[in-house]
């Protein structure tokens, strides 16, 4: 199995990342995209972040229409924060040795990596699939590492989950909408991770 691995806040997701799990997909032929909300992001500690289980059920709506997505919680019910050595160390146990795992990794992380937890054993543990970000180039990075990694193709998108938190979600069309199905999918206490929820 050829397994794509998106990991992020998605606080929200929106079709940016849709677009680009589909684009990679088809790209490196993979079988799978799994999305992997996480709990605390390393580098978003301090950062408010929607309730997870209304971040999970936001991803499994936006992506349902999908056969290649899936939704992993592995990191919101590992909890604390989520850091991707981890999370490749499940998956990897998961899916045996057999499996050929791809973690999707910005540009703007690609800069920092050196700085992640237990760089090395990532890289051990998957390829690193570099998508586009504005404002970011692979200039100064080691080369050794542009070596071991592949560029995607993947279009730059000109949304981001920030900017949707500032203007609001009802500015995204695709937010207001995911919002709308879960309002009516589990209502209103469940969106908000209530007493009520499951």
């Amino acid at each position: 199995m050829r397994l794509g691995l998106y990991g992020g806040s998605f606080n929200p997701i929106h079709t940016g990342h849709l677009i680009i799990g589909e684009f990679v997909r088809e790209e490196l032929q993979l079988d799978e995209v799994r999305f992997i909300p996480s709990a605390t992001p390393p580098h978003k500690q301090d950062m408010k972040l929607l309730d997870a289980s209304l971040r999970v059920q936001m991803v499994e709506l936006a992506i349902e229409s999908n056969p290649h997505f899936r939704c992993s919680d592995v990191e919101i019910k590992r909890g604390g924060v989520s850091y991707t050595r981890d999370t490749l160390l499940q998956i990897r146990e998961e899916v045996g040795e057999e499996g050929e795992l791809f973690w999707f990794i910005g540009m703007d992380n690609l800069v920092n990596f050196h700085k992640w937890f237990h760089p090395e054993e990532i890289l051990s543990l998957c390829t690193l699939i570099v998508l586009q970000r504005p404002g970011f180039s692979a200039g100064g990075v080691d080369p050794d590492l542009l070596n071991r990694v592949i560029f995607s193709r993947a279009p730059l998108i000109d949304i981001s989950s920030s900017l949707i938190r500032q203007r609001g979600f009802l500015f995204d069309i695709f937010c207001r909408n995911l919002f709308a199905r879960l309002f009516w999918k589990t209502g209103f206490t469940r969106m908000r991770g209530g007493r009520n929820s499951p």
